[in-house]
């Protein structure tokens, strides 16, 4: 048997020195690529369109030394293989140095049921792979009857995260007392956080803060920081 899409290899011989071949082909309703010739192998390129395997039948006859011999079949199975519909990656930008990227395979036809592989790795069954990090990533979709139809490329775009562009500080006016302020100015950001990444606020202006040191981070709508 042979997938959609792939070659026929018979090759063809007789005990009779000298012996050529001539052959006929059938085939399914939806199986092209075959066709009659002649020559000492079959090598054709299969196409099965249905949703079930289908056959081409080849009879072949050799000739020695004007004689004809008797007719022989060989019948070749032609299964479909699986297509690749679409291939969705959620999110689209995922931080840089943080795998968590989700890629899903949306395929269908060939032989029920159909597992999965990226980058090389063993299939599964889930068409859903989590925990993908930034770059190009290649799928393969097999088939029960080991028919593959494959996927190459697919990016995962990263980013770098939200940009701190500038910290606008206000001294305290005399001392102990609690009029300082802290304007935190970035691109990208969601969230900042004056106390190294311990809480979270979504105004960018903290004041009535006392005297001392202060490590901002920002955050975006990715949890990627900065």
């Amino acid at each position: 048997s042979v997938c959609s899409g792939s070659s026929t290899s018979i090759n063809l011989n007789s005990n009779v020195t000298g012996a050529s071949f001539t052959w006929t082909a059938t085939g399914g309703p939806n199986i092209t690529g075959y066709s009659a010739g002649s020559g000492n192998g079959i090598a054709q390129t299969l196409y099965n369109s249905a949703g079930t395997a289908q056959n081409v039948i080849y009879t072949i006859t050799a000739n020695a030394n004007g004689c004809t011999g008797n007719p022989a079949t060989v019948t070749v199975t032609v299964n479909p293989s699986p297509s690749i519909n679409n291939v969705v990656v959620t999110p689209v930008t995922v931080c840089v140095g943080q795998p968590d990227g989700t890629i899903t395979v949306n395929a269908s036809g060939g032989t029920a049921p159909l597992s999965y592989s990226l980058n090389g790795g063993q299939f599964q069954s889930s068409n859903v792979f989590t925990n993908i990090a930034v770059g190009n990533h290649n799928i393969v979709v097999q088939d029960a009857a080991g028919c593959q139809v494959s996927l190459s490329n697919i990016s995962v775009t990263g980013t770098s995260g939200p940009s701190l562009d500038q910290v606008i500080t206000t001294n305290i006016n005399c001392f102990g007392e609690s009029t300082g302020s802290i304007t935190i100015v970035a691109t990208g950001a969601t969230e900042y956080s004056i106390d190294n990444g311990q809480t979270w606020h979504l105004t960018n202006v903290f004041n009535n803060l006392p005297a001392g040191t202060y490590p901002i981070l920002i955050r975006d709508a990715g949890n990627c920081t900065a």
